[in-house]
């Protein structure tokens, strides 16, 4: 799964903040077996971004890991949907 920034004339920018722009963004799902010989898989999340300005260093890692526990979550009810 991969995705990028778009610019959409519904959403402008608003001075005085700045947008950042997502050059490229995917999450890698590589199968793997558990220690306990359950299937499973490896996420990798990778993210090229320019933040388009200065933001407190909480905010940045908050949302990298709020994206991330939303798309475990999903991949958690695929599973329970398609196995």
């Amino acid at each position: 799964m991969s995705y990028l920034s778009v610019e959409h004339p519904n959403v402008p920018e608003r001075p005085p903040a700045t947008r950042g722009h997502i050059h490229f963004a995917c999450f890698d799902c590589t199968p793997q077996r558990s220690d306990s010989g359950d299937d499973g898989f490896v996420v990798r999340y990778l993210c090229q971004a320019d933040i388009g300005g200065s933001i407190p260093t909480r905010l940045l890692y908050n949302g990298s890991l709020d994206n991330m526990e939303k798309v475990l979550k999903a991949f958690k009810q695929a599973k329970k949907l398609f196995l």
